[in-house]
């Protein structure tokens, strides 16, 4: 029997570079007795969600599977080779019948899994609530979302019937823990970014090149896509690409003249952006930066609701989110309230000129608020511990 432990990452979409820093990749792979495997499985779970994933990145440890055949065969002789020590880091919920089929397989064969608790997720989305007109529009216009939300909540429900839940669970912030088994062991651990953030070791960006900057952090959608193929939204359901890219040149005209600084954008690792100075920006620079790396140099941060927001929390740094009469019109426009809300502010209107008063009002930190969203969203814990560490502990368990 190898005497080395197993973390392994199952992924149901592309792998993309940030995951080494969310996962702590390259930190397992430093501890001389543990051994690191990613596995994309998106080629048998959503082939069709490829096309949202503009770039291609790639790692040594990466494993892509085309079948669930060839997966299950590997995950077999993984058994094998490192017994009980492995801990599988499962990121597939079940929300169809291959990725029920993944997670059956996984409690059939007794693999210790982990997974992660966010206050927002799949199961547990307040925002999701329509109202009787948009219900309308969407039952004559858009039925593939309603077989795409009973589809999700059948297969979260056979997920539960046949105990398909984690052997731990990282728990994100302080919340009532929701749709848990009470075997599951709780982890008071670090969402994502904030696990970035305790993990990052000293950048050699040189700050002293670069003029004062704001950061707009992309989203896909309107310019590229999305996230439509999974979640079966209109397209253009944030609006048309044309009109968005134009009134947000005006907005950031506006802040780079009022606020003396320029807005770069922190883009979305779907997207593969060709030129750094792409014309659908009018030209602003597309950092080359990791985000966590770059963000704490950012003197505010703009979204039109990213959760990567949380770093204007983590950095103490305004936050603007942004939304347009097309948005306000629809249902995401719900989850910009709530989320800017958490935040102790307001979506602002690019279609509408706001002038500098109503901006530096808008940019006053709720530091209240901001401490709160940190505790609820953020982290669990009260010291600086982050989620490597807790996870290399459970193989002492095992």
């Amino acid at each position: 029997m190898n005497k080395k432990k197993l973390v392994l990452i199952l992924l149901p979409h592309k792998f993309k570079n940030h995951y080494l820093y969310r996962f702590n990749v390259n930190e397992f792979i430093s501890e001389k007795n543990i051994n690191v495997e990613i596995h994309q499985l998106i080629d048998f779970i959503n082939p069709k969600f490829k096309k949202a994933f503009q770039r291609n990145d790639n790692h040594k440890n990466l494993k892509i599977f085309k079948t669930y055949k060839t997966w299950k065969w590997r995950m077999k002789n993984l058994k094998k080779k490192y017994g009980k020590e492995i801990i599988i880091i499962n990121t597939i919920q079940n929300i169809s019948l291959i990725s029920f089929k993944i997670n059956f397989f996984i409690k059939k064969n007794e693999y210790k899994t982990l997974d992660y608790l966010y206050k927002f997720s799949l199961a547990n989305t307040p925002y999701k609530k329509h109202n009787l007109k948009e219900l309308l529009k969407i039952f004559f216009f858009n039925q593939k979302k309603i077989y795409n939300f009973f589809k999700i909540k059948f297969f979260l429900y056979l997920g539960e019937l046949f105990n398909l839940y984690p052997d731990y669970s990282i728990k994100t912030g302080q919340f009532p823990n929701i749709n848990k088994n009470k075997n599951t062991k709780i982890i008071y651990g670090n969402s994502d970014d904030f696990n970035v953030f305790l993990s990052q070791k000293k950048n050699n960006i040189n700050i002293k090149k670069f003029k004062k900057f704001g950061l707009f952090l992309e989203a896909p959608t309107p310019l590229f896509d999305g996230d439509t193929f999974i979640t079966k939204d209109d397209p253009e359901i944030f609006g048309d690409r044309k009109k968005w890219i134009e009134r947000l040149n005006i907005f950031f005209n506006f802040l780079e003249k009022d606020l003396k600084i320029l807005i770069k954008i922190a883009p979305h690792p779907k997207v593969f952006h060709k030129n750094r100075f792409p014309d659908y920006y009018f030209g602003r620079e597309i950092v080359k930066f990791n985000l966590n790396d770059i963000a704490r140099h950012s003197k505010l941060f703009i979204s039109r609701s990213s959760t990567a927001m949380g770093y204007a929390v983590i950095h103490n740094k305004p936050s603007l989110f942004l939304t347009t009469n097309k948005i306000i019109q629809g249902p995401k426009y719900k989850y910009q309230k709530i989320i800017s809300s958490e935040f102790g502010t307001k979506p602002i209107n690019i279609d509408l000129n706001i002038n500098s008063f109503q901006l530096h009002k808008a940019l006053k930190i709720n530091k209240r608020k901001y401490e709160k969203y940190k505790q609820q969203y953020l982290t669990s814990r009260l010291d600086k511990k982050n989620n490597f560490h807790l996870i290399k502990g459970l193989f002492k368990n095992l």
